[in-house]
């Protein structure tokens, strides 16, 4: 009897012991602090409580992301660079009260798109210059959103038709990618959109029959594009446009007269297009309330 308690108390021992080294060799999840990630070069902000509500590392050289971890109080985060990952946010899906988050310029693909959405109260994503596509964004309900920025990446038409159905979007950027007019088009749907970014895109004069169906848009971005003095003319009668970039568009002075009648416009761009100096000086004396940039700035 002794012989055999003494070979079960091994036994008993030997099984502990490996389960400890098991356990250590598991990686560890923590907590972090304040304190490092302000070591890391982030910017933190607290709430009366001393939890994290905001961390913004956007000029944090190397910040990855992948000391971020127990952020139940986290509501906005901003980080940029190569160096962060699908990988490095291994702990992403976890910050449930996060309800902005910046990941421009980063390495990202498709693949965090699926934890982001399931981000319960995110409303505010910005994604420029990432590598996601229509079928990362087809993970997302994007009717959730007040303010979306797609720049730079490879999305096309199809994401701008998934956009028709909300009801809340207030602010698009989608310069600088092959959406189209006829994207632009399924747009007109949301009722509160008031800020657009088409910079850089293959819109026509087809889209600003669109946007003449928008009565409630204050700023409109058509830097780059194909738009005439035909454009110009059906988004002349938008009540509430106070911004207008028609730079590097197709415009004249034949538009002039319609740009005359946006008296609600506080700055209008006409830059490296045809319209003439005397045009500007028009547009100048015609609206006084606005600032009109004719002329680069070197």
């Amino acid at each position: 009897m002794r012989k055999s308690n003494s070979r079960d108390v091994r036994i008993l021992f030997s099984g502990l012991f490996a389960a400890v080294m098991t356990i250590n060799c598991l990686p560890s999840v923590w907590a972090v602090t304040p304190a490092e990630l302000e070591a890391a070069g982030a910017k933190v902000r607290l709430n009366p409580a001393g939890a994290v509500l905001v961390i913004d590392a956007r000029q944090a050289e190397g910040f990855s992301g992948e000391i971020l971890s127990d952020l139940p109080a986290l509501k906005d985060l901003k980080i940029n660079g190569s160096q962060v990952t699908d990988q490095t946010l291994p702990n992403l899906a976890s910050f449930t009260a996060l309800t902005s988050l910046a990941l421009d310029k980063t390495g990202i693909t498709d693949a965090a798109l699926m934890k982001i959405a399931a981000l319960p109260v995110l409303s505010q994503l910005f994604l420029a210059e990432t590598n996601i596509s229509d079928a990362g964004t087809a993970q997302l309900k994007l009717d959730r959103f007040i303010r979306l920025r797609f720049a730079g990446t490879k999305i096309t038409d199809e994401t701008l038709k998934r956009l028709a159905v909300s009801q809340k979007l207030q602010s698009l950027d989608v310069s600088n990618t092959s959406v189209s007019s006829f994207g632009a088009q399924a747009l007109r749907a949301i009722p509160t959109l008031e800020d657009l970014n088409f910079y850089s895109t293959n819109l026509d004069d087809a889209a600003c029959g669109a946007f003449s169906q928008m009565p409630q848009l204050k700023k409109l971005n058509l830097d780059k594009t194909k738009v005439t003095d035909c454009g110009v003319a059906r988004i002349a009668n938008l009540p509430a446009l106070e911004f207008l970039h028609l730079g590097r568009t197709c415009v004249t002075d034949e538009c002039v007269p319609d740009l005359l009648k946006m008296k609600s416009l506080k700055k209008l761009h006409v830059t490296r297009t045809q319209i003439t100096p005397e045009g500007a000086a028009r547009l100048t004396a015609g609206l006084p309330q606005c600032e009109v940039i004719f002329e680069v700035e070197e």
